[in-house]
């Protein structure tokens, strides 16, 4: 598809008229909820899309399906982001915070050696005991407000507030909403020489290759 003369998929990014390439598509289509194509393509929830292709840039393809539901499609933007800033950062583990990255991610059923939660991921809001677990009324500890004040964070055992479901309305599209409304989207950089808006990352996959290169 990609080297289709009909889409001219490479060629329209290539010529700027477009930055990435939404396909709903079918049963059994075969397309992955996102993949990348271009130069130095990175895991971006699935492999890239291998050449030969003459895209000279990064273009993300989305897949959602007419069959699914719209947090359904908003759920592969997440595992977008996700994929993003674990380019970003060059990881991501639960039960560790040795970057920003995981500090947003952390989940307290999945990191025994932390008390509290960060904003979660994808499959995990922060009070989650199993995977897409939006609906749970338990309450845990996070400290995910503070990441509006991001970089400048506190400490969690100051900073946490118990929340629940009730935080994001216990849907998943809610919880979708919220969690992308905690990302950090401030001015400048951080002390890590990563933007403090992630936001930055998202729109434009390249920048993940070099970190570094939206800060002065």
């Amino acid at each position: 598809m990609v080297n289709s003369p009909r889409f001219d998929i490479c060629g329209r990014a290539n010529r700027g008229e477009i930055d990435e390439v939404w396909i709903y598509n079918g049963p059994y289509f075969g397309f992955y909820e996102s993949t990348l194509v271009g130069p130095g393509a990175y895991w971006y929830n699935s492999p890239p899309v291998p050449g030969p292709h003459n895209c000279n840039r990064l273009i993300p393809l989305m897949g959602p399906s007419p069959e699914r539901d719209l947090g359904c499609a908003i759920h592969n933007f997440g595992h977008r982001m996700e994929a993003t800033m674990t380019r970003v950062y060059g990881s991501w583990e639960q039960n560790r915070t040795s970057h920003n990255w995981e500090c947003f991610a952390l989940v307290k059923a999945l990191s025994p050696d932390y008390s509290y939660s960060g904003c979660g991921n994808i499959h995990y809001p922060p009070n989650a005991e199993h995977d897409y677990d939006y609906e749970n009324t338990a309450t845990v500890l996070s400290n995910c407000d503070d990441f509006a004040h991001y970089p400048d964070l506190g400490d969690p055992a100051e900073t946490s507030r118990p929340v629940s479901c009730l935080d994001w309305g216990c849907t998943g599209l809610g919880y979708l909403a919220y969690w992308f409304a905690h990302l950090p989207s401030n001015w400048g950089c951080g002390p890590d020489g990563v933007a403090n808006n992630w936001w930055k990352y998202f729109a434009d996959p390249a920048l993940a290759l070099s970190p570094s290169s939206p800060c002065p």
